[in-house]
Formats: C-alpha cells, sequence, structure tokens
C-alpha cells in the first residue's frame, strides 16, 4: 500500500527538482542578454584606492572606454550609456572618482571631494591612470581606447589625452575651461585626436568654454543644444547618446 505512494511522491519530488532547474536556467539566460557588470576596485599611484563599475559585452569589438562622472554625480550616471556601449561591442570601465561614491579610502584615511582642496581635485587625474592600466590588464591598449568625460570629468578626460598621445577619440560633456584647477585650456592645443564636444546653451560657462576650446582643437566636433542642462543630464532631453555612438564607431 505504500508504494503507489512514495512512487507518486518521488515523482512530484522530480517535477519540481527539474521544473526549478529550468527556471534557473532561464533566469541566467536572461541576466546573459544584458551586458555583464562587475564591480571592481584597484589603487592608484598615490594609494587611493577606486571603485568602478566594469562592463563586458557578450561580444567585444577589441576597443574599450573610460567614462568619468561630473560632480557630485557617481559612476552609475552612466549605466544607460555604458549598456548601449557593449551592446555595439564595446567594453567599458566607469570609475568613481575620488571623493566619490565608493572611491572614499586612502589608506585610513576618509576622501570627500566637498572637502578637496583644488590641488586635490587635480590630483585624481591619477584616478584615469589607475583605471587604463586596469584595461590594459585586461588587454586594451590605449591606441583602442576612448575616454568620455562630464563636467570635470570631461576635463580630466582631455588632460590624460593630451599626456596619452595613443589616445585618438575623446569626448567632452559640458566641459570648462578651469573647473577646480583642471585647466582643458592648457590641454586642448596638446590633443591632436578626434573631439567630441557637447554642451547646452542655458548652460553659459561650459558653452562658452566649449566654442573657446572647439576653435583651439585639432579636430572638433562641437555640439550645441537648447534648456538640455549639465553633464550626462542632457541625455535626459537630447540624441546625445547616438550621436555619441555614431562619432565614436567612425
Amino acid at each position: 500500500m505504500q508504494k503507489p505512494f512514495f512512487a507518486f511522491f518521488l515523482l512530484a519530488a522530480l517535477v519540481l527538482f527539474f521544473g526549478c532547474i529550468q527556471q534557473s536556467e532561464k533566469g541566467e539566460l536572461t541576466e546573459l542578454e544584458g551586458p555583464a557588470m562587475e564591480k571592481v576596485s584597484f589603487q592608484t599611484n598615490d594609494g587611493v584606492t577606486i571603485a568602478a563599475n566594469f562592463f563586458s559585452p557578450k561580444k567585444s569589438n577589441g576597443k574599450a572606454v573610460i567614462l568619468l562622472h561630473m560632480m557630485p554625480a557617481v559612476k552609475e550616471s552612466w549605466n544607460a550609456f555604458a549598456k548601449k556601449l557593449t551592446e555595439k561591442g564595446f567594453t567599458v570601465i566607469a570609475p568613481d572618482l575620488r571623493g566619490h561614491g565608493e572611491s572614499n579610502k586612502k589608506g585610513n584615511e576618509v576622501l570627500d571631494f566637498q572637502k578637496f582642496s583644488d590641488k586635490e581635485h587635480k590630483e585624481s587625474i591619477q584616478d584615469v591612470y589607475a583605471s587604463m592600466s586596469f584595461l590594459e590588464e585586461k588587454g586594451f591598449q590605449k591606441e583602442n581606447t576612448f575616454i568620455i568625460g562630464a563636467s570635470i570629468g570631461a576635463n580630466l578626460a582631455l588632460q590624460f589625452a593630451a599626456e596619452n598621445p595613443e589616445i585618438k577619440r575623446t569626448a567632452l560633456l559640458s566641459p570648462g575651461l578651469d573647473y577646480r584647477g583642471v585647466n582643458a585650456e592648457k590641454f586642448i592645443e596638446k590633443f591632436k585626436g578626434s573631439l567630441f564636444i557637447a554642451s547646452s546653451k542655458e548652460d553659459a560657462y561650459s558653452y562658452s568654454s566649449s566654442e573657446t576650446l572647439a576653435k583651439k582643437s585639432f579636430n572638433a566636433v562641437n555640439k550645441q543644444y537648447n534648456n538640455a542642462g549639465h553633464g550626462t543630464t542632457m541625455f535626459n532631453s537630447t540624441d546625445l547618446m547616438n550621436e555619441l555612438l555614431e562619432w565614436i564607431a567612425k
């Protein structure tokens, strides 16, 4: 009398087990349909621990992009654009600049960008170098890497590109001639690659700075918008993401 009940119980358990496996496999498949994002960390030459989001495409085109956020934003402000880049085959790293988000430790010292002097803001260029070193460890070279920055991140992007002539393309969203001591005007004539600049007319300082930088650049596209905001905020009301994708893919 117990055998039929046992057989029924065993059959029910097997159905439930394999049903769970199928659900798990479907869940993993769905997850793989988007870009794989990994939280990573690494150290700068001056001892700051940098936290970053690292996005891997399903099929790499052999090129990488460094995304530098504006102030007071964090690395996640690039998530939507990073997804679009990985869909095109780019590998992407978006770090929290020192004193922002999860990049708040230098040894036992707690970092807060709101308390930084201009000298300390200028030291953020070390975060860009550390991000590039991370990519190089993954097999990407500077000549196959693009840098895109917003606001002070734009100025840092231009500085890094000017100091590393292997970088061929750099995009600046709402740059300024001088943000907290990071002087874009000092670096613009040293960069001989292709430059993409974007700003919005009501953002007066960035708009006038963009015009000056475009005139002094070797080769620049200067996109101008109306009432679009500052930095990555421009993504919300313009076609800037797609324009950037088209430009970077050339």
